[in-house]
């Protein structure tokens, strides 16, 4: 379900014009690039699986994706022993929960808290405006 549509204020206090569609794209892109850097960095561990998990968890509510054990295992590109052990361990830290709703549930049995969902959208809105000022500085030194 799609949150209506705002933008956060940043802990330095910077209003960026973010949108629930810029967070949610910019959380896909991350899955995405996770998913393929393997192919740019052959023979590298990357970072913690739970991260990964989290974020597919952050945008399978708003894209309409399933949570089920083989669903996260294929979006974090982890084994189904390991999804579910992260799984546990954000269900464990009540990051995410069990889907109650008798409608939804089948294809999305777990959902991520509002908690940690507005946390990661901070975070997101962090990104976006330091990537916004980033490449306007870019832009303004290239002249």
């Amino acid at each position: 379900m799609k949150q209506d549509e705002r933008a956060n204020v940043r802990k330095d206090g910077v209003q960026p014009n973010v949108t629930d569609s810029m967070r949610y794209a910019l959380a896909e892109t991350i899955c995405t690039q996770n998913r393929s850097r393997a192919q740019f960095i052959p023979n590298v561990q990357f970072g913690d699986p739970v991260w990964d998990l989290m974020l597919h968890l952050y945008t399978a509510e708003y894209f309409e994706r399933s949570t089920t054990i083989v669903s996260l295992s294929k979006h974090t590109g982890t084994p189904p022993s390991v999804a579910e052990r992260c799984l546990n361990y954000l269900l464990e830290q009540e990051a995410a929960f069990e889907n109650t709703n008798q409608y939804s549930k089948k294809t999305m049995p777990y959902l991520i808290s509002d908690e940690t969902k507005a946390t990661i959208g901070s975070w997101l809105d962090d990104c976006i405006a330091n990537l916004q000022t980033g490449l306007s500085n870019a832009a303004f030194n290239a002249h």
